[in-house]
């Protein structure tokens, strides 16, 4: 996470450079709004769907009885079902998955990350701060998408430097 975050402050300030060299102060609002913009989605999204995972694996509750725990401490001969071969157990779950309850169910599971209101609060503030720059009559739709990108951007470069 720090490496992203280096990513993105480098990643600006080299544009922050290159812009205030051009002269152009309408370009770093624009830049600088959708970042802000786009910081506010990105982390909504992250605490929206972060907090739907801490809850599903709270619901998950695997015991094993102290008798298991004592002959076997790390579940080395758990209870597999090994007298099925290879092929029916991957038609038994290709079964599970593909039905279209199970992806009903999937869906309708994942929904409260999709909807979150810390998502949602950060889609209204990249709406309204598009709007804000068009009152103003500043908007610039490629340097705002410019600064839009600069969060892919360090996530693409935080993830080609942590190899």
């Amino acid at each position: 996470m720090r490496l992203f975050f280096r990513a993105l402050l480098g990643l600006d300030l080299l544009l922050l450079l290159y812009l205030s060299a051009m002269g152009d102060y309408i370009g770093i609002l624009n830049t600088q709004v959708a970042l802000i913009s786009s910081l506010a989605v990105v982390g909504g999204s992250f605490y929206g769907y972060g907090t739907l995972v801490k809850k599903k694996s709270s619901d998950f509750v695997y015991e094993r009885d102290e008798l298991d725990k004592i002959e076997d401490p790390y579940d080395l001969y758990g209870d597999e079902d090994t007298k099925k071969d290879a092929k029916e157990l991957f038609l038994e779950e290709k079964r599970k998955v593909s039905t279209l309850k199970n992806a009903a169910g999937n869906f309708a599971g994942s929904i409260g990350g999709f909807l979150s209101p810390f998502r949602l609060a950060g889609y209204a503030v990249l709406t309204l701060s598009v709007l804000w720059l068009m009152s103003r009559g500043d908007f610039e739709a490629v340097k705002f998408f410019i600064g839009l990108s600069l969060v892919p951007a360090a996530a693409l470069v935080s993830m080609l430097f942590r190899r």
